[in-house]
């Protein structure tokens, strides 16, 4: 059945090109497909760690560990299947980005998250005098808003 889903084939041209590998752009069972794949990888990889945390959303993972297991942890996911290989961020001083958060390794061990932005935002969200419902300009307000009460885990990057 799995293998009827994936059949794909793309005319062009003239010519018809059925895809080998891998899933069709778009494809409903993509994002299933994903998140099995990286759960069997965690069962075979990450399981074998002394993780303190582990986080995942769709195909980032946030791994918290020591120093020793960064390298065996990278090159061990880059093995188990041939087809995918992975690549990590490291952090720079004790920032590192994960999606849309700052965290922050403090002096004591703990982490700090904050909103992260990245260099290319340009912070432009809607205009307010463009014609778009009322509700809608409110909305990008709250959202933002929520977003930094959410992510911010003190009162002085609340206030930052």
């Amino acid at each position: 059945m799995l293998g009827l889903c994936l059949k794909n084939y793309c005319p062009s041209d003239g010519m018809h090109y059925q895809q080998v590998k891998g899933t069709p752009m778009g494809s409903p069972i993509l994002g299933l497909l994903a998140q099995l794949v990286l759960q069997r990888l965690e069962e075979a990889v990450v399981q074998n760690l002394m993780s303190k945390m582990l986080l995942r959303y769709v195909d980032d993972t946030f791994v918290v560990l020591n120093n020793c297991g960064v390298e065996w942890l990278h090159q061990s996911r880059n093995v188990v299947f041939s087809a995918i290989k992975f690549t990590r961020e490291a952090a720079t001083g004790d920032i590192l980005p994960f999606l849309d958060v700052t965290v922050q390794r403090l002096s004591d061990g703990e982490l700090a998250t904050s909103v992260h932005r990245k260099d290319s935002n340009a912070e432009i969200i809607l205009n307010y005098g463009s014609n778009h419902l009322v509700a809608h300009k409110r909305n990008c307000v709250q959202v933002l808003f929520h977003r930094v009460f959410r992510y911010c885990n003190s009162e002085y990057l609340l206030k930052k």
